[in-house]
């Protein structure tokens, strides 16, 4: 029986068996984390730069490998790259990582974005602008019906501010806002009699006065804002920030997506508060309050494809509600007070 076990042995020994061989020892793959990716379209003729990093429990990085629209992969040691002359239409770029075994990760990260095509139009979001007076400081029947209707077509497509007028007798009017509402009625030819409250202009063009009920006011509201909402806009506009109670920095990025002779171009930025406890003729909170309007800035867009980056630093009175405010953006032709495109900040 011994002479028949060292024959086996010798023999798996000659032969080469792994019966007695060391087990390897498991190696944990590499992750990848992409750090920078595009969160709006593209341009065309934009650059693009993708920042990324990896990381490795039981090894180091040794290098990442990446790929465009699920091409073949490219080697590299970096862990950024510069694309350039990406044809319109959507992207994605793949990173992984690779560690100092071979192994690579095995979900790589992934970056999707959109480039635009020159000459297209984009989703518009329709400004509404209320106008009250003391004696309808916020107008129930009108500011419910916009309520609702904020609810019903998304904040993203709509953007309600409501201006409060005479500051000696309103607590929520300022000079801006009054200054706001004076700028469109004294306007040769603006539709609209300035004695008659609630005043809805919807992107500078359309004026509802009354509110005989929320059902009427209602009704008259959204077939002006489908209308706006059908006719899409030649300008991009995108607002992005960090805020905290005291204010913060807000970056406000226009392009100019479709041919179009503008005459007189401004950015308005405002900031407007909702559920706001004060003293009033029907009700003691108001919402859409405008509470400060800064300084409107004029606008160089002439060609497709032209854009403009501003910085924008906000102030919070600490009287307001942190919670309840809301930072908007419009773009206006003050020449024929069109408003061509609105945006809200995205929190």
């Amino acid at each position: 029986m011994m002479k028949y076990f060292a024959f086996v042995f010798a023999f798996a020994v000659l032969a080469g068996c792994d019966w007695f061989e060391e087990p390897q020892q498991f190696n944990y793959p590499p992750e990848t984390n992409i750090l920078s990716c595009p969160s709006e379209d593209l341009a065309p003729g934009d650059s693009l730069t993708i920042r990324w990093e990896g990381s490795d429990k039981d090894g180091e990085v040794a290098g990442y490998e990446w790929a465009l629209d699920r091409g073949g992969w490219a080697e590299t040691e970096a862990e950024s790259i510069i694309l350039r002359d990406l044809t319109p239409g959507e992207h994605m770029i793949s990173v992984r990582a690779i560690d100092d075994k071979g192994d690579n990760d095995p979900t790589p990260a992934e970056c999707i974005f959109d480039v635009a095509a020159g000459g297209t139009y984009v989703e518009r979001c329709v400004l509404v602008e209320l106008f009250t007076t003391t004696w309808c400081r916020n107008c129930p029947n009108s500011e419910e019906a916009l309520n609702e209707l904020e609810k019903q077509i998304g904040k993203s497509n709509l953007c309600i501010v409501a201006y409060h007028d005479t500051p000696e007798r309103d607590g929520l009017a300022t000079s801006e806002t009054a200054e706001r509402i004076d700028w469109y009625w004294d306007s040769t030819g603006f539709p609209g009699d300035r004695d008659v409250w609630p005043t809805v202009i919807i992107d500078g063009l359309h004026v509802v006065q009354g509110a005989q009920s929320v059902e009427v006011a209602k009704s008259e509201y959204e077939f002006e804002i489908n209308s706006r909402l059908t006719e899409l806009s030649r300008l991009s506009l995108a607002l992005t920030g960090s805020l905290a109670s005291q204010g913060g920095s807000v970056k406000v990025k226009l392009r100019l997506q479709h041919e179009f002779i503008f005459n007189e171009l401004k950015l308005h930025l405002l900031i407007i508060e909702d559920s706001v406890s004060y003293h009033g003729w029907f009700s003691d909170s108001f919402d859409f309050v405008v509470r400060d309007i800064l300084d409107a800035l004029p606008l160089d867009l002439t060609a497709v494809g032209d854009s403009l980056v501003f910085e924008q630093t906000v102030i919070f009175d600490e009287s307001w509600d942190f919670p309840n405010l809301d930072v908007i953006a419009f773009v206006q032709d003050t020449s024929t007070k069109e408003v061509i495109q609105a945006a809200r900040l995205k929190k």
